[in-house]
């Protein structure tokens, strides 16, 4: 992630403001735009050599950034269970599929205060009305990226100098998209579950008798439905 911000992205940036001719702000949004795969379209190059950056910067940066917020979203995955196994006296004690549960909603609380927060700011910051400030929101966060509203992109917040806001709009979209892929990744494990279970109960094992084979199918439904530590019962 440090890579990325400092390094990657500036070394692009400046590839931009001598080609392009851009200010220092636009030119590394820019660059984080494209990696992001957002992708606004407020600005584009119009030089050879700038769609040439184009097209090497994505080829190098979108696989880096997705990597970073597999990796990011499974380190504040793990916090959150770090911080219910504190706080919560019984989370040791639940069954795997009420973890996940638990996992999820604590997340989906961070997500909704995150999104709120930016929600705020940008409602003042750009005197946008609330329904605009949560049309962005969505659409940012979801990388649909259409371009009709791009906040620090217009007016004075073109500047050479970066303020507070340009900093927390890069910080904004950083942690949302880092707490999308923490959201998925609590969902991907539990749909792996789901799936290997109900693969199992389609596919029996070809040593096993019709009365084996019932427990098994019995177990692996009482899995799906309890949440019950399939793999443990059958040690």
């Amino acid at each position: 992630i440090l890579f990325l911000y400092f390094i990657f992205s500036p070394s692009f940036a400046l590839s931009f403001m001598h080609y392009e001719g851009w200010s220092a702000w636009e030119s590394y949004v820019f660059v984080f735009i494209i990696i992001s795969t957002i992708g606004y379209g407020d600005i584009t190059p119009k030089t050879p050599h700038g769609k040439v950056l184009v097209i090497i910067c994505g080829m190098i940066g979108i696989p880096l950034v997705l990597y970073c917020l597999a990796s990011a979203g499974d380190f504040f995955n793990k916090l959150i269970t770090i911080a219910l196994a504190s706080c919560v006296p019984s989370f040791d004690m639940m069954t795997p599929t009420r973890k996940r549960r638990a996992r999820l909603l604590a997340a989906s609380l961070i997500i909704a205060v995150h999104l709120t927060q930016a929600v705020i700011v940008y409602r003042y910051m750009q005197k946008w009305t609330w329904l605009n400030a949560v049309y962005y929101v969505f659409t940012c966060f979801a990388t649909i990226g259409l371009g009709d509203y791009v906040p620090a992109g217009t007016g004075s917040y073109r500047q050479e100098f970066m303020t507070w806001y340009h900093a927390w709009h890069l910080w904004n979209l950083s942690m949302g998209l880092v707490y999308v892929a923490m959201i998925f990744n609590i969902l991907q494990e539990h749909l792996s579950t789901v799936l290997d279970t109900a693969v199992s109960f389609a596919l029996p094992k070809a040593d096993l008798d019709p009365v084996s084979d019932t427990r098994r199918k019995l177990l692996a439904s009482a899995y799906v439905v309890q949440g019950t530590d399939y793999e443990r019962m059958f040690e």
